[in-house]
């Protein structure tokens, strides 16, 4: 294998850092947003697996100072989450895969004139060529 890893074409070695790049941007897309939503729920156990969210405010009643909190069972929105999850893990290898064939199409189209220079052409067919570009309508 370390042979053919030091024979790849460039083609093929564009297309598999672009894999790895956006393979990265998504693990850290994901990771920043489960991140996100998970610190927003931040909230209490009361029982196994019941969490609730704790909310709280000061308010007057009758001249006194009271404390008002509110439970909030946040199960469905757990439950969503880890859908979200489960599905984010199946949809990212689809998308590596389709971002690695787009990044593969890229890499030849782009790399399609460095080829074409490398085709042998007679030193006449070259000096024709380049003179039709610089000079349009000028040969038959």
């Amino acid at each position: 294998m370390n042979n053919w890893w030091k024979r790849r074409s460039l083609k093929l070695s564009l297309t598999l850092w672009y894999a790895a790049a956006t393979s990265v941007v998504l693990g850290v897309f994901a990771w920043v947003d489960y991140e996100v939503v998970q610190h927003r729920l931040a909230a209490v156990e009361l029982e196994q697996g019941l969490h609730v969210r704790v909310m709280e405010r000061p308010a007057r009643v009758r001249e006194h100072g009271v404390i008002v909190r509110q439970f909030r069972d946040e199960t469905e929105m757990r439950r969503t989450l880890r859908q979200i999850v489960e599905v984010f893990l199946l949809a990212l290898p689809l998308a590596v895969a389709l971002a690695s064939a787009a990044g593969y199409w890229v890499a030849q189209r782009s790399l399609r004139p460095v080829a074409a220079m490398g085709e042998p052409q007679s030193l006449a067919e070259r000096i024709l060529n380049e003179y039709s570009v610089t000079h349009p309508g000028l040969l038959p």
